[in-house]
């Protein structure tokens, strides 16, 4: 099973951890998909435990990530008709998980810097998987941001989204942002993202 380049689709839970996955796995059980594998993969190395369901005959792959690095957990969904698959999910827990509008409202409503990032890092986190006007406007915008701490946290949620789009928002911090490291991470993910998707930008 590879599913590298495979469409995907990340859900935020609006409820607990605790309270979403015995709802998630009757949810999968329901439709057939059985019993999760559980992977733990050294959150103090960076890497997060997951439950995955796969689904050999649909090449699906579900998994609900306890990502202890971003302090939150979610839903990622690889392989074809992921946003369909998504809006079934949706449909079946109808209260569980935040919609692209509230995130987006979440970060230009966040009261102080340390809850407006956390609300970024969501929000970014479940871009959907072809660029979109709000979130295009959100990540110029945050990659301006006066805050280090902002533009480090959106430069490093590129390299989830992975739009071709990115890539020339991506070299102008490259070329322009006042700290070097910053100015070096923007490259790096710059190039990943042209490597991934084939696409190339002036600049």
């Amino acid at each position: 099973m590879s599913t590298k380049k495979m469409p995907r689709m990340r859900l935020i839970p609006r409820i607990p951890d605790a309270e979403l996955f015995p709802l998630l796995e009757n949810v999968m059980n329901t439709i057939g998909w059985g019993d999760p594998e559980f992977h733990d993969r050294a959150p103090d190395q960076g890497l997060p435990a997951e439950y995955s369901w796969w689904d050999e005959a649909s090449d699906r792959l579900v998994s609900f990530t306890f990502d202890e690095p971003i302090g939150f957990s979610y839903l990622i969904i690889k392989g074809p008709s992921a946003e369909q698959f998504g809006a079934l999910m949706r449909q079946s827990l109808p209260d569980a998980f935040f919609s692209q509008e509230e995130l987006l409202d979440a970060v230009d409503n966040a009261p102080d810097i340390e809850t407006q990032k956390q609300a970024l890092s969501r929000c970014l986190l479940a871009a959907p998987e072809t660029s979109s006007e709000p979130y295009l406007e959100l990540f110029e915008r945050c990659l301006r941001d006066p805050d280090r701490s902002v533009r480090y946290l959106v430069i490093w949620c590129c390299g989830y989204a992975e739009w071709p789009e990115l890539v020339p928002l991506l070299k102008r911090v490259a070329k322009e942002d006042p700290e070097p490291i910053l100015r070096a991470h923007a490259l790096d993910f710059a190039r990943s993202i042209e490597q991934a998707t084939g696409s190339q930008a002036a600049g």
